[in-house]
């Protein structure tokens, strides 16, 4: 879930967690790590924020927030199937 908001350097020592942000993003792939909403409720909160919480059934509403407009496209694309 930390790849889209603020990239994830895997614990690498060396690079900052952001160096990896805009390669992650560009990786639509990433879309289909993210927790599949049929399989989670909506009143559990996957992201925390100080000012705002988010479920698996927000995913549209978090990346408008967060300025990232393909994760809407990548979500919003990409299904699970079960």
């Amino acid at each position: 879930m930390k790849s889209a908001p603020k990239g994830d350097n895997f614990g690498l020592i060396a690079p900052s967690s952001l160096s990896f942000r805009s390669v992650q993003r560009s990786m639509p792939s990433l879309a289909f790590l993210l927790p599949d909403p049929r399989l989670w409720p909506p009143t559990e909160q996957l992201i925390i924020t100080p000012n705002k919480n988010y479920s698996a059934h927000d995913y549209k509403e978090f990346f408008h927030d967060i300025n990232y407009t393909l994760g809407k496209l990548f979500s919003s694309s990409c299904s699970v199937s079960l």
